[in-house]
C-alpha cells in the first residue's frame, strides 16, 4: 500500500512538474502595452511584441513612430533582460514579470537611467 501511495504521489509531482514548466516555457510571448518616460519627463508608450522560446526573448518594441527590434533577450523565471537600439544609443531593461504586469528599469549607453510598466493586451 506505502509503494503504491508513493507512485501516485511520484506520479502527481512529476505532472505538475510538466505543467509549471509548460507555463514558464511562454510567460511573456504575446503583447504587452508599455508606458515609461522620457528624458524630458513626458510619458512614452510603446507595445512589446514578445515571443519566448525557452530562456530566449525575441520580438519588438513598437511608437507611433518606430519598429525596434529587441536583441540580446533572455529570461530566466519572473526576470528578463533585454537590449534595444535606438539612434545609435543602447537600452537595457531589466524587468520583473507578475502575472500580466511587467515592471522594468533601463540604462542606457550614455548612463542615463528610467523605470517603465506594461500590461498584457494580448
Amino acid at each position: 500500500m506505502k509503494r503504491q501511495t508513493l507512485k501516485v504521489f511520484l506520479f502527481i509531482s512529476l505532472l505538475s512538474g510538466m505543467s509549471s514548466s509548460i507555463y514558464s516555457e511562454n510567460t511573456v510571448s504575446g503583447k504587452w502595452r508599455c508606458v515609461g518616460r522620457d528624458l524630458a519627463d513626458e510619458d512614452v508608450v510603446f507595445v512589446l511584441d514578445l515571443k519566448q522560446t525557452g530562456g530566449t526573448v525575441t520580438g519588438t518594441a513598437t511608437t507611433d513612430e518606430t519598429e525596434i527590434q529587441i536583441q540580446q533577450g533572455t529570461i530566466d523565471g519572473n526576470k528578463m533582460e533585454f537590449v534595444t537600439e535606438a539612434e545609435g544609443v543602447r537600452y537595457t531593461s531589466n524587468v520583473i514579470i507578475d502575472n500580466d504586469k511587467l515592471k522594468a528599469t533601463w540604462k542606457d549607453s550614455m548612463s542615463r537611467s528610467g523605470t517603465w510598466t506594461g500590461e498584457r493586451i494580448k
